[in-house]
Order: C-alpha cells, then structure tokens, then sequence
C-alpha cells in the first residue's frame, strides 16, 4: 500500500543542487533591479541639474549683475553645474556592457588650484 509515498532520502540529495540554481536567480534578477534604481536615480539628478542650469542662465541673462564679482560668482556656479550634468549624462549614455559605477569614479572631476 504505497500508492502515495514519498521518498525523503532521494529529495534530501537533490536539494543541495537546487539550492544554488535558486539563489542565481534571484541574484540575477536583484542585479537588474538595482541596476534599473541606479540608472532612474542619476536620471532624477540629471534633470534636477538641467533644470538647476536653466534657473541660472535665466539669472545671468535676465537678471543682470551688480558686479563683477557677482557675475564672476555665477558662471562659476553655472560651470560646476554643467560639468555634473555632462557627467550624468556622460553615464547614461554608456554603452550596456561598461561598469556604470566605475565609469562615475572615472569621470569625478579633478580639483585643481589655479
């Protein structure tokens, strides 16, 4: 009478081999969701730049300065801005294959005392 039985021993050696196939899984598919946040969240920055650098130009442009210095004090902040914004975009606009976050940390700006 063991119509229905079922053999514990046989499953107990086959769930070792499962177990890692499982865990790739997920890991893949972890991977390609933080991969997915990551790209959404520099997006986000991205346009927070852009539209950062277009408050300033319309302050340069319509805006006027009282001095040098002030004017000086923009395009500096306008400049700092832009070469983030070229980063991000730089980073978005990689090729699939290329580490994203080592291409970030190669792409941090220099700072250089002139």
């Amino acid at each position: 009478m063991d119509i229905c039985s079922f053999d514990f021993n046989l499953a107990s050696k086959f769930i070792p081999l499962i177990t890692p196939i499982v865990a790739i899984y997920i890991f893949k598919k972890w991977k390609k969701q933080k991969g997915s946040e990551v790209i959404a969240n520099e997006s986000k920055e991205a346009i927070k730049d852009l539209l950062e650098l277009s408050v300033i130009n319309f302050n340069i442009v319509f805006g006027g300065s009282k001095s040098r210095a002030e004017l000086e004090s923009k395009l500096s902040k306008f400049k700092e801005i832009s070469e983030k914004a070229h980063r991000a975009m730089l980073f978005l606009n990689t090729d699939k294959d290329i580490d994203k976050l080592d291409l970030l940390f190669v792409l941090a700006p220099v700072k250089t005392d002139s």
